[in-house]
């Protein structure tokens, strides 16, 4: 039965290598590999990141390569400074794929009014080939009034051809989110909501 065999296993989520750096005068690199044999099937390692960066203008920064796709706060999120292990299951399937491969337009930083990032990818996440011409579009945008607070909203749509069932029209996938955050004075409240719709076969 399900329960026959118990668990008791040492081993670790994650096994992160990575390079950056510059490249004169405008450009940075950026490359990531996972080696942890725990991940599930498939190779076992592989790239996460990996892109190049022309940041000449802050306010428009233009990045090319494979990377994670900009939507919402938990997604968003460095892994160090997460406060669970891994991300919560309606983020992990609702934001899926986490990363692609494609281009990203992005500026502002910590310290400006307006942060904003927007993705043009393949829409078929790591380690996958696109098999059709349609891109999946992603948005992020944050307001920071203060250095202790911001608002955020993202969307996402994209579009595959239906290969499964004639009788359906193509996949199509939307995704849009709301995010807010205030960290003061060793106060942390964060909060973030996430609606989706499939039309293809998803619902088969």
């Amino acid at each position: 039965g399900l329960y026959d065999e118990p668990e008791s296993n040492f081993g670790f989520n994650r096994a992160r290598i990575g390079v950056m750096g510059n490249i004169p005068y405008d450009f940075s690199y950026y490359v990531l590999l996972e080696t942890s044999p725990f991940k599930k099937d498939g190779p076992k390692a592989y790239l996460l990141d990996a892109f190049v960066t022309y940041k000449r203008f802050s306010f428009a920064n233009i990045s090319a390569g494979s990377f994670k796709v900009p939507f919402g706060l938990e997604l968003g999120t460095a892994c160090h400074a997460l406060h669970t292990i891994n991300r919560s299951k309606v983020v992990s399937e609702l934001t899926a794929p986490d990363r692609d491969m494609g281009i990203m337009l992005l500026g502002g930083s910590d310290t400006t009014l307006f942060r904003y990032a927007v993705s043009y990818t393949n829409g078929t996440g790591l380690l996958v080939k696109d098999a059709d011409t349609y891109k999946d579009f992603v948005g992020r945008v944050m307001v920071q009034p203060t250095s202790w607070m911001h608002l955020g909203a993202s969307y996402k749509t994209g579009k595959s051809t239906n290969l499964e069932d004639p009788t359906l029209d193509d996949n199509t996938t939307m995704r849009y989110g709301f995010e807010a955050e205030v960290n003061y004075a060793n106060f942390l409240f964060q909060g973030e909501y996430i609606y989706g719709e499939d039309e293809g076969t998803y619902t088969v």
